[in-house]
């Protein structure tokens, strides 16, 4: 009996030993799990939070580009010659409709441009209409302080130098622009939009402080229809043989260098343009069309005005230009000629006609430097703002039927250099002349014009420094020195100095 309990007993032991083993393997490799399980957990963590990381840099990056665009977007917009095709010194979304640009033009992929609409949309402060479209608002409060050494036409718009005088000083706000643009529906395949500007520039009340009270007054209004290839525009806008201005914020309720080489009037008109791609960055443009028949006439009434002698002619003006556009150096870059051809019909059975011949630049010609400007050459040009503000001239009273009557020949332009030393810095030289042909002031013994004594020439220089601390923040000095000679007796000088501060919205 002792033998076999003893096997009996070691058995028992031996399984109670392979069971405590077998416990221990399992526990061993239920932790080896267990630790492989919590391996790899601590890896997806790890790995998610990578991609988090990645993420958010991804995020970080595209909000850097959003913001770098629409800063871009708006200091294209606060800069007098950001565009080739606007006389405006505050080249707004109001004064100049822009054409709508898919989100692939700007994005690496449709998360970005998801996040870019979103961030567009948040943004944006909502105007309601009566339609169901987009509208936008903006403007340019801009205030002008000035000193003025010798007479000038306007104090704080001075184009012409009168006699000489004491001087003055002064600031206004009136120059300051307000408008809407409006993006319209699809009409045939084109993009519709229209805009309208106004500022306080159209006069004073006479009533006690009204040189503080500025008169409303329409600067610029149209409707556009916009196609790959092709453009129609029809509105009160500049003309479009003469696109360009120089950059000042000393005179922007009349373009720099108005009576002094810049054809600017804003006119009615219709135009429509057929774009010719040359390359993925440039093009040439062809556009013509009808403008309203417009002299220098002033109106005899605030209430009622009659037909001036461009509209008696019962016939419109035509204008056409061609024009190759591009960029270098990011910049726009365009180089353009035009024409123009109107009728004038004036009392007793006189008339003139009115033409112009026009060619105009805007060539970066490094990074940092570059050079702009218009020129022309033309007759009976006074509806556009050339010779002088002039179109005719009388060998006596122009009441009497006896008076002879000559239409004027002109020739004028100017021209700019601008330094950017910083996106924020720039610096502005530029200078412009207006210039009656002699031998039409040579045409009688004694000459007189419609309003007052014949301009034979006016020039004006300026040289200014524009500083944008922010995109929607302005500060500008400019000094500027102006010229004028009547048809008889020395000429006039003046010197202005003028200080604007302004911010846009």
């Amino acid at each position: 009996m002792s033998r076999p309990s003893t096997c009996i007993r070691r058995s028992i032991g031996v399984m109670a030993i392979l069971f405590c083993l077998g416990l221990s393997t399992v526990d061993g490799l239920a932790q080896t799990k267990e630790k492989v399980a919590s391996a790899e957990l601590t890896e997806m963590i790890v790995q998610l939070r990578s991609e988090l990381t990645e993420t958010r840099q991804r995020l970080a990056v595209a909000e850097q580009r959003i913001a770098r665009l629409e800063n871009s977007s708006a200091e294209e917009q606060g800069e007098a010659d950001a565009s080739p095709h606007t006389k405006e010194s505050y080249p707004s979304a109001v004064d100049q409709p822009h054409q709508m640009t898919a989100d692939s033009d700007y994005s690496d992929g449709g998360t970005f441009s998801l996040l870019r609409s979103q961030v567009a949309e948040q943004q944006q402060t909502k105007v309601e209409s009566t339609s169901k479209y987009r509208v936008k608002l903006s403007g340019f409060i801009l205030m002008n302080a000035y000193s003025n050494r010798g007479a000038a036409d306007h104090p704080d718009l001075a184009n012409r130098a009168f006699r000489d005088g004491p001087g003055s000083v002064g600031a206004t706000l009136r120059q300051s622009i307000f408008g809407a643009q409006v993006i319209g529906p699809t009409l045939a395949g084109g993009r519709s939009s229209a805009n309208i500007s106004i500022d306080l520039a159209g006069g004073f009340p006479q009533r006690p402080y009204g040189t503080t009270m500025g008169i409303l007054r329409l600067r610029q209004a149209s409707g556009r229809i916009d196609w790959e290839t092709t453009s129609l525009m029809f509105g009160q806008e500049t003309p479009i043989i003469s696109p360009l201005s120089p950059t000042t914020f000393a005179t922007i309720a009349e373009p720099g260098f108005s009576w002094a080489g810049n054809l600017w009037v804003w006119t009615p008109q219709v135009i429509g343009e057929k774009r010719i791609r040359t390359s993925d960055s440039s093009y040439f443009s062809i556009s013509g069309g009808l403008a309203a028949p417009t002299t220098e006439d002033i109106p005899s009434s605030s209430q009622f005005v009659g037909p001036n002698a461009a509209e008696l002619s019962r016939r419109p003006a035509f204008e056409l230009t061609a024009g190759w556009h591009g960029t270098r150096y990011g910049q726009p870059m365009v180089v353009g000629l035009g024409g123009f051809s109107g009728r004038q019909r004036y009392s007793f059975g006189r008339s003139a006609d009115a033409w112009a011949g026009t060619a105009y630049w805007d060539l970066p010609l490094f990074k940092f430097l570059s050079w702009s400007g218009e020129a022309y050459r033309g007759q009976a040009t006074g509806g556009l703002g050339g010779a002088v503000w002039q179109s005719v001239a009388y060998d006596g009273d122009p009441d009497a039927q006896s008076t002879n009557m000559k239409p004027l020949n002109s020739i004028g332009g100017w021209s700019q250099v601008k330094v950017k030393v910083h996106p924020k810095l720039e610096f502005n030289v530029a200078g412009g002349q207006d210039n009656v042909l002699a031998y039409d002031l040579r045409w009688a013994p004694q000459l007189t014009s419609e309003y007052s004594s014949l301009f034979a020439r006016n020039r004006v220089g300026f040289v200014n420094a524009v500083y944008r601390p922010k995109s929607n923040l302005l500060l500008s000095v400019e000094y500027r020195k102006l010229w004028t000679w009547r048809y008889t007796g020395a000429g006039n000088s003046a010197d202005q100095v003028n200080v604007g501060a302004g911010v846009s919205f």
